[in-house]
């Protein structure tokens, strides 16, 4: 997240909910939501033998994954509009990008990964380091993904900056392509597939601000996120077949939903707290709450599955925030924190530019990962 981030005064309106005046604490309600939603999902597992290890005919496995179109899409759509707010103008700005997303999203991010790798290593898993660290494993194959977005779209705004409507066209090809094309692990590229379109289409609505704020806009939007959830319904009630995530469909859903939550989120600030630290969130959640698990079910084993969802939801949250925070508050090494030279007066970063909680960027869109 860049700093000094707010509605730029050309297009900032004076009062309202639109996409004119989403401002840095509505986009990190929004952000923290669906954070939020990532967690729980993660709590509650997608499989029996996840998270909670809830039996696999329990309702609570369908609900979770039935609020997909919440979680990564959002995630993904917000990281587009984030990005759009600076796009590469030439290829000058390509080596000062690709260092600022090495130190704040790869750092962190590969040092998660090998944590938690070892961690699942000393309990019996077999997946090896550099299998882990080059394909789509758990959940980090969404920092995968989105690494790969933002360097193709760098290199394609370095050389030629598509407008609006080459993002919506592209969008849309994407979206078609991933629906009929096989998933690919490697650099987990099968994930960016998925999430590029509402990476585009963030970017459209960064764009295309002004003209998005009419009221028409969120009739159609309203309309979208309707289809899409009949559709998942009738998937799941009529045709038993899961919802594919990997099609138009998802996209539509995900963008539309994603656009409501723009114009309408107000801030909230739990949530604001959540998107402020939505990467440490995101990195570390499982294997907070695999912690909590573990001793839950050897002091209170008999206490029962609300107990458990709280403890481990609690500390899925508040275990990576604490993190984060005491990252920001020791001497560190600013090249680490921030991509900056070292500089005594500057190693005592603040915690969104801490090691753990870097500026935020959204679960494999054909099988989201295990809680812990």
């Amino acid at each position: 997240m860049a700093r000094g981030f707010g509605p730029d005064p050309i297009v900032s309106a004076p009062h309202g909910r639109t996409l004119l005046t989403f401002d840095k604490a509505r986009l990190n309600t929004v952000r923290g939501l669906a954070i939020l939603l990532v967690v729980v999902f993660h709590v509650i597992g997608p499989g029996p033998g996840d998270g909670m290890r809830l039996p696999a005919e329990s309702p609570l496995h369908p609900f979770a994954a039935g609020l997909a179109f919440l979680r990564l899409p959002v995630l993904a759509t917000v990281s587009g509009y984030l990005y759009a707010r600076r796009r590469l103008a030439n290829r000058h700005m390509l080596g000062p990008f690709f260092r600022t997303k090495t130190v704040r999203l790869i750092v962190p991010a590969v040092l998660a990964l090998v944590v938690f790798q070892q961690i699942h290593a000393a309990m019996g898993e077999t997946v090896p380091l550099p299998r882990a660290l080059f394909f789509a494993y758990e959940h980090f194959w969404y920092i995968q993904s989105l690494l790969v977005i933002f360097f193709v779209i760098a290199l394609c705004d370095a050389v030629w900056q598509p407008d609006w409507i080459s993002l919506l066209l592209g969008a849309f090809g994407l979206s078609t392509l991933c629906a009929l094309s096989a998933y690919h692990p490697f650099l987990s590229l099968g994930g960016a597939l998925t999430l590029a379109p509402l990476f585009l289409i963030g970017m459209v609505f960064r764009d295309r601000a002004a003209v998005l704020s009419s009221p028409a806009f969120d009739r159609l939007a309203g309309g979208a996120v309707l289809i899409y959830l009949l559709g998942y319904i009738a998937n799941q009630l009529i045709f038993h077949m899961p919802g594919q995530p990997a099609t138009l469909g998802y996209c539509m859903g995900g963008g539309a939903t994603a656009f409501l939550l723009f114009r309408y989120t107000p801030a909230i600030r739990g949530l604001n707290l959540l998107g402020e630290y939505s990467l440490s969130v995101y990195l570390w959640h499982p294997a907070a709450a695999g912690l909590a698990r573990t001793v839950v079910y050897r002091f209170a084993p008999e206490s029962g599955m609300l107990l458990l969802f709280a403890a481990m939801l609690t500390t899925g949250l508040l275990v990576p925030i604490s993190m984060a925070k005491i990252a920001g508050a020791i001497s560190m090494p600013a090249r680490l924190s921030g991509g900056r030279a070292w500089k005594p007066s500057r190693s005592w970063p603040r915690p969104r530019m801490s090691i753990f909680a870097p500026p935020s960027p959204a679960e494999d869109p054909h099988q989201e990962s295990r809680a812990a």
